[in-house]
């Protein structure tokens, strides 16, 4: 498992193209005998969803293993908040994964990749 990394330092823009960069390469990289399961994070402990709004995501995103978009989530919840936002929040907070730009899933699901 790799160190943690201190990325705040660094503005915020180059702080999720880094994130954005590793989560890629550790999805795509080959499996190591011996490593943390996929589903832990390099990155610390997975936070838990806080908030009413965060907790329907996961619950919904558990049902998408290869994820969906801001527009995807906002329609299945029938809300008129843009949730980009909330979804890039919930990526910096380890709770979710950007599979692609714009796409979001639970770091277990990551599109049967575990």
């Amino acid at each position: 498992m790799p160190e943690a990394v201190d990325l705040s330092r660094l503005p915020p823009p180059v702080q999720k193209a880094v994130v954005a960069l590793l989560e890629t390469l550790l999805a795509s990289w080959p499996s190591i005998p011996g490593a943390a399961p996929a589903s832990a994070s390099p990155f610390g402990t997975v936070a838990k969803p806080s908030g009413a709004m965060r907790r329907r995501i996961v619950a919904l995103l558990r049902a998408q293993p290869d994820g969906l978009t801001a527009a995807q989530v906002q329609r299945a919840l029938a809300v008129d908040k843009d949730l980009l936002w909330t979804l890039e929040g919930m990526a910096k907070d380890c709770m979710l994964l950007r599979v692609e730009p714009g796409r979001y899933a639970l770091p277990q699901s990551r599109g049967g990749r575990d």
